[in-house]
């Protein structure tokens, strides 16, 4: 009796196991079907042990998820030197426990989690909960398919609105037929559903953190990429896979970590501009860096961050004034650097600005990052000169190129060089030749000649009353 082909069926991605267990409960013995398998490895395709005949593809156009064209099914032999290494694939298993992946189908599609078990067929997958808590119940039934936030398991919050939780050992509880261990929900996924992860945000991060979890804690230095993490080219950083310390000259994902010093001012780079925080390195403790900063009005409230060191960027400090003496002390060791054009009249030019056209004072510089194009630029803090009633000295950081002065009409460092005192700034100004170009200082804006602050007359209006009019007849008596 001849031996049946090896036969390849298309299915989509995810879909595999289902296709598996279609066949086994319903195939035909007239098909001649002998088995039917998976490879862990190899996504989007069925084995199957049969003869191939109209029949059989007839019957496994019907079935959920195989992949049509042309109205038929994507099915066709394999050469008898292939099927012997069907079952023998030399390809590494990618996956182990304490690895990071992604889940790409299924109900858990999109979330990260980490593997803490195998089996022949998939991993067990620990991932941070999306729970819908009692009180967004309301609000899930009018946004359909919304996902709530990740958070950890809390069973003593569900016992308060009144939701029973099963405890199953010391740190495991059962809800809704879920799985939790160390507050993080267990998931028993199949190879075809997973993908290395590449990629976490940074609060996902800290919740896999604050779980406790011992796999967690053994695994935490090996975390993909956070995405709030921001890298340049020339900044120093430390390889912590082989504490080896040097500059980047690409872009990697794993084991690279910024290097900072204490005392250097940064930003947290993960949140929007108009809410970052910035502040002093104080403290390197456990490969987070405490961040110091004061605020209010008279800088008296203090306040701490800790942070990973790849979410933060180095920045130039704010200006600050200095420090009001006595006659009898002195300054010393004054290392600030002086903040050039102080106080020159300057005119904003930026395009479709609410303050395009006005003037005002050049108050403060700074150094900030733009995030678009990945590199340092020079922000200006311009002071409005007019007066306005509702909101006095009205102050705006503004980009250098947004900037003229407002005498000769060019460039800041065109119209005034910067000196020896101000050269700290120098390499984050962009270079320009509008005077070059020109040839010729631009005249300033004409000045009307002095007049007389007493209206004169119109001579195009003409009183129509004889009211005013001197040479006018008296009334008649009445």
């Amino acid at each position: 009796m001849p031996a049946s082909e090896l036969l390849v069926l298309q299915c989509f991605c995810g879909w595999e196991e289902s296709v598996v267990l279609h066949i086994g409960r319903c195939m035909r013995p007239d098909l001649g079907i002998k088995a039917t398998f998976i490879t862990p490895l190899v996504k989007a395709m069925v084995w199957i042990e049969a003869d191939i005949s109209p029949n059989l593809k007839k019957w496994l156009f019907d079935i959920p998820g195989v992949v049509h064209r042309n109205q038929q099914v994507l099915l066709h032999t394999i050469s008898p030197e292939d099927s012997r290494h069907a079952l023998a694939s030399s390809i590494r298993n990618p996956y182990m426990p304490g690895c990071w992946v992604m889940v790409c189908h299924g109900r858990s599609r999109g979330n990260v989690g980490i593997v803490s078990k195998m089996y022949p067929w998939g991993c067990k997958v620990l991932i941070v909960p999306r729970l819908y808590l009692p009180h967004d119940m309301d609000r899930w039934r009018i946004a359909v398919g919304s996902q709530p936030e990740p958070n950890l398991f809390d069973p003593a919050a569900l016992e308060q609105t009144g939701h029973h939780t099963v405890k199953e050992g010391q740190s495991s509880h059962c809800f809704q037929g879920s799985m939790y261990d160390h507050d993080l929900l267990v998931r028993h996924i199949y190879f075809s559903q997973l993908d290395i992860a590449n990629e976490i945000t940074q609060k996902l991060a800290d919740l896999f953190a604050q779980s406790g979890h011992p796999l967690v804690h053994r695994n935490i230095g090996s975390l993909p990429r956070v995405s709030e993490w921001c890298f340049q080219v020339g900044k120093a950083i430390t390889d912590i896979s082989r504490h080896v310390s040097g500059t980047i000259n690409g872009i990697g994902k794993h084991g690279l970590e910024k290097e900072f010093e204490i005392g250097t001012y940064i930003e947290i780079t993960g949140e929007e501009h108009a809410t970052r925080w910035s502040g002093w390195i104080h403290g390197i403790d456990n490969g987070l860096l405490h961040l110091i900063s004061c605020s209010g009005p008279e800088n008296e409230q203090i306040e701490i961050h800790g942070v990973h060191p790849n979410c933060v960027s180095a920045i130039a400090p704010p200006h600050i004034a200095s420090i009001q003496q006595d006659d009898h002390s002195q300054c010393q060791g004054n290392t600030m650097f002086i903040v050039p054009w102080k106080g020159v009249m300057v005119q904003v030019i930026k395009p479709g600005h609410r303050w395009c056209g006005k003037t005002g004072y050049m108050v403060d510089v700074n150094i900030a990052m733009d995030q678009q194009r990945k590199k340092e630029i020079l922000q200006i803090l311009v002071q409005l000169s007019h007066y306005d009633p509702n909101a006095s000295f009205v102050s705006l950081w503004f980009g250098y190129h947004n900037i003229i002065d407002k005498e000769s009409w060019l460039p800041l460092n065109e119209a005034r060089p910067l000196v020896k005192d101000t050269d700290f700034f120098r390499h984050v100004i962009p270079v320009t030749n509008v005077l070059g170009k020109r040839g010729r200082r631009l005249p300033p804006e004409p000045v009307a000649p002095p007049q007389s602050v007493t209206p004169q007359p119109d001579p195009m209006e003409q009183c129509l009353s004889l009211t005013w009019n001197p040479s006018a007849p008296d009334p008649p008596p009445i």
